[in-house]
C-alpha cells in the first residue's frame, strides 16, 4: 500500500494514528502545510521503504524510532524547520539509499553511525547547523554517489577516507 498526499494544502500536524499502517510500504506527505513534530509513531511503519515529509513547517528534533525503519530506502525530511541533533539511530537503516535532510537547523555533528548507512548512495546534508568534524566512517559507504555537506559549520581536515569510494 502506498499512501501519497503529497503536494497539496493540508495542514495541522501530522497524525500520531498513521504509525498503525502496518502494510504500508510509501509514505509521502510532502509540499503541504503541516507543522509540529515528527511523530515518533512513524518509526512503527516496518514495511516503509520510502518516507517523504520535504516542504512542510514540520518543527522539534527528528525522531530516534525511525531508525527502526529497517527496509527503509528513501527519507526526505529537507525543507522544515527542524533542530536538534541528527539521531544516531538513522545509522541503523542499513538499507537506506537517498538521505536527504538539507535547509532544516538540524544541528550538532554528524553521527559516525552514518558510516554504517552501506547502501546509501545520496546524502544531502547541506545549509544546516550541523557543526564538528565530518566522520573518517564515511569511507565505509562503499555505494555513495553524491555527498553535499555545504553551508554548515564544519571543521578539521578533511577525511581521506572520503577518497576511498567516490567516483572520479
Amino acid at each position: 500500500m502506498q499512501l501519497n498526499l503529497g503536494a497539496n494544502e493540508l495542514n495541522s500536524s501530522i497524525p500520531a494514528e498513521l504509525g498503525n499502517l502496518a502494510s504500508v510500504k510509501g509514505l509521502a506527505l510532502y509540499g503541504n502545510d503541516l507543522s509540529g513534530p515528527i511523530p515518533p509513531e512513524l518509526g512503527n511503519l516496518v514495511n516503509l521503504i520510502r518516507l517523504s515529509l520535504s516542504g512542510n513547517n514540520l518543527t522539534d528534533a527528528i525522531p530516534a524510532e525511525l531508525g527502526n525503519l529497517a527496509t527503509l530506502e528513501t527519507l526526505y525530511l529537507h525543507l522544515n524547520d527542524l533542530s536538534g541533533p541528527l539521531p544516531p539511530e538513522l545509522g541503523n537503516l542499513t538499507n537506506l539509499r537517498d538521505l536527504r535532510v538539507f535547509r532544516t537547523g538540524v544541528s550538532g555533528a554528524i553521527p559516525p553511525e552514518f558510516g554504517n548507512l552501506i547502501e546509501l548512495r545520496e546524502l544531502h546534508l547541506s545549509n544546516t547547523a550541523l557543526t564538528g568534524a565530518i566522520p573518517p566512517e564515511f569511507g565505509r559507504l562503499v555505494n555513495l554517489r553524491y555527498l553535499s555537506l555545504w553551508g554548515n559549520d564544519h571543521t578539521g581536515p578533511i577525511p581521506p577516507e572520503l577518497a576511498t569510494h567516490l567516483p572520479e
